[in-house]
């Protein structure tokens, strides 16, 4: 009687350690498609728009030697990017608060790329393949929690520069049309 008993219960071990290894594979599948579905909403999602050449503005500055304006489709002032050899300095309109807690300046901004290009520099830079000296770093500089100013330092070449000043246009004219519909 005994023995059936164990027996029974081996069986049971078996069949319990059986189902979790199945339903840790099946976690696992479902994390990885949850990271292409993310992938995939945030290429969407994010336009990437370039503007011709010509009507771009942009002005020298004695802090910096380039600042790329970004505005709203109506023209109005969100920030400015200055550029300083491999430094970016991302600074808000004074007439505008933007909550850094505002989606989607972490959810986005900080987390999908600013975060994504530190650790992939980091991982470059643990392999050999980059110094040190040169992984890509960010400084969010806020009051309570109102953005003053972004500093990004060893953004890389000229197509992470692309990438960061049109993630940077989007993150700001989007927090800007929340900004606005509240106040309607």
């Amino acid at each position: 009687m005994e023995d059936n008993f164990i027996k029974q219960f081996a069986e049971i071990k078996s069949y319990l350690e059986k189902r979790a290894s199945e339903l840790e594979k099946e976690a696992s599948m479902l994390r990885s498609l949850l990271e292409i579905v993310d992938k995939i909403l945030a290429e969407k999602s994010f336009k990437k728009v370039e503007l011709p050449k010509e009507t771009e503005e942009i002005k020298e500055n004695k802090d910096s030697k380039q600042v790329f304006p970004v505005k709203t489709e109506d023209d109005i002032l969100l920030a400015e990017i200055g550029l300083d050899d491999n430094k970016l300095k991302i600074t808000p309109d004074s007439k505008i608060n933007f909550d850094v807690n505002s989606p989607p300046f972490k959810s986005f901004l900080e987390t999908r790329i600013l975060e994504q290009m530190r650790i992939k520099d980091i991982e470059l830079a643990k392999k050999g393949e980059m110094d040190v000296d040169k992984v890509f770093a960010y400084n969010i500089d806020q009051t309570d929690n109102y953005l003053k100013q972004i500093i990004i330092e060893n953004y890389g070449d000229e197509r992470r520069l692309f990438e960061l000043r049109n993630a940077i246009k989007w993150t700001f004219r989007r927090m800007y049309e929340k900004i606005e519909g509240t106040s309607n």
